[in-house]
């Protein structure tokens, strides 16, 4: 009899051909835009230097939106390096970044951001006290995590 294979959450392969499609099928529609930005309005803080992290970005959709939209500073990190590759911060180029990172070791200064954004990466993530404790971290007081 063959051995079952454990499942481990944050297998997905995302190099290849799943980060160079990534962004075509996950592109958010200008109605969707308008219904997430609405939804989280209530949570961004307003004034100069609002910094937000996407943590788990991908190639950047919700990244770019919150930049546009916020007029925010937005930091996108993400652990696959071909996703990054795929990400294109040009058209927010002075207030968005990416860089690499887990959920476990986010790579930014304590209390550095005003709000976490956390889309369809909980089930990637392997040690959620780790997570907690980071984003516990890396935010200001009075932040949200979303």
């Amino acid at each position: 009899m063959a051995a079952l294979k454990q499942f481990f959450p944050g297998v997905i392969d995302y190099s290849g051909r799943m980060s160079a499609g990534y962004s075509s099928g996950r592109a958010l529609s200008a109605e969707t835009a308008i219904t997430w930005t609405a939804i989280v309005t209530p949570f961004v803080r307003r004034g100069p230097n609002i910094r937000i992290l996407d943590l788990g970005a991908g190639t950047g959709r919700f990244s770019e939106l919150f930049a546009r939209e916020f007029e925010a500073n937005v930091v996108g990190v993400e652990p696959s390096t071909a996703m990054l590759a795929a990400a294109d911060g040009s058209a927010q180029p002075k207030r968005l970044a990416y860089v690499a990172g887990s959920a476990e070791a986010i790579p930014l200064r304590d209390q550095s951001c005003d709000l976490a954004w956390l889309s369809q990466v909980w089930h990637h993530v392997r040690d959620h006290q780790a997570c907690a404790r980071e984003l516990q971290r890396i935010l200001s007081p009075k932040s949200h995590v979303l």
